[in-house]
């Protein structure tokens, strides 16, 4: 029988293959990897392109194969004039070019994402669950969140009647609500 983090590492290493990522990251580095790309895109948001870039470094530095990580990095390079620099984001987070997604969403669903990580990181699968589950009902294409999402299925049974939102450990809850 393969132990849970056996089958946490096939599962980020299965959807770091097939969504292009480049490393499975611990589920403590990805959330705090969330963390600095939702930070980010605040700054980002507000014409903080410095501040918002010395944050999107950090994360790909939590986790090298956060995709949206490098994606902001890019976007970040771009609004600072730096074409050459975004250009190289972008080729190493596979895509060919920036979203044109609103940055406030891109910060919810990275700390939706990030929120997951952090339940997740604590065996809470039911908690880590929801968070991503929200990422990706914001944003369907966030690797990350699959990623996290996918970590959970490994961890249970397997099954998505396991990770049904059962209402506890969702504190915060009313601050995503919020940011809506």
């Amino acid at each position: 029988m393969m132990t849970f983090k056996r089958k946490l590492a096939l599962a980020l290493a299965a959807l770091a293959f097939f969504t292009g990522t480049l490393a499975a990251a611990k589920p403590k580095d990805a959330w705090q990897s969330d963390r600095m790309v939702s930070n980010g895109y605040r700054y980002l948001a507000r014409d903080g392109a410095k501040k918002a870039l010395k944050l999107f470094q950090k994360a790909t530095k939590y986790d090298s194969g956060n995709q949206q990580a490098w994606v902001a990095l890019a976007a970040a390079y771009q609004a600072l004039g730096k074409d050459d620099d975004a250009a190289d984001a972008l080729a190493t987070a596979g895509v060919k070019a920036l979203p044109s997604t609103d940055l406030s969403v891109l910060s919810r669903v990275a700390r939706y994402s990030g929120q997951g990580y952090m339940y997740l990181a604590k065996g809470n699968y039911s908690g880590a669950a929801h968070y991503f589950k929200a990422a990706l009902k914001e944003d369907p294409t966030y690797a990350h969140a699959k990623a996290g999402l996918a970590a959970v299925k490994a961890g249970g049974k397997g099954g998505d009647d396991d990770f049904k939102d059962d209402g506890k450990d969702q504190d915060d809850d009313k601050d995503a609500a919020d940011d809506k």
